[in-house]
């Protein structure tokens, strides 16, 4: 018998960190004149943590990694963007629409600009999960005295 709240089934938790990894295109970027009418290679790691579904292998029922394939490639197909933040954010905010994403880790590096790579790292989490880690844990009224 519970007090509050409720016990979550085993597994309710559980996630998979669904990845895009090294994932290099050509990108109309830059906020300087110097940048402008031509493209940079932009390297792309991403990593969505995803609600888990057991038992399933069937592809309608996992989240894949070719829809954030796609938002980049949507992303990109707008033309120029001044910068590697502006394209972190639209594509976690992208990501963040499907309802199994909990969270997702966006990297976007220049790599034609110096030796080595130049970039952001962003996270970014459904609003509403950091209001559920809120809640008050389940507690059993027979442990109270």
């Amino acid at each position: 018998f519970l007090g509050r709240g409720y016990i979550e089934p085993a597994g309710a938790n559980d996630t998979d960190c669904v990845f895009l990894k090294d994932y290099v295109a050509p990108v109309e970027i830059g906020a300087y004149a110097h940048e402008h009418g031509h493209t940079q290679r932009v390297r792309f790691n991403v990593e969505a943590e995803v609600t888990r579904i057991n038992g399933s292998d069937d592809m309608r029922s996992i989240f894949s990694y070719d829809v954030i394939m796609d938002a980049i490639k949507m992303i990109l197909a707008g033309g120029h963007i001044e910068l590697v933040e502006t394209i972190a954010e639209r594509l976690a905010e992208s990501v963040l629409l499907h309802e199994r994403v909990r969270t997702v880790t966006v990297q976007v590096e220049k790599l034609d600009v110096a030796p080595g790579a130049v970039g952001v790292k962003i996270r970014r989490a459904r609003a509403h999960e950091d209001a559920r880690r809120l809640q008050p844990a389940p507690m059993r009224i027979d442990a109270v005295k």
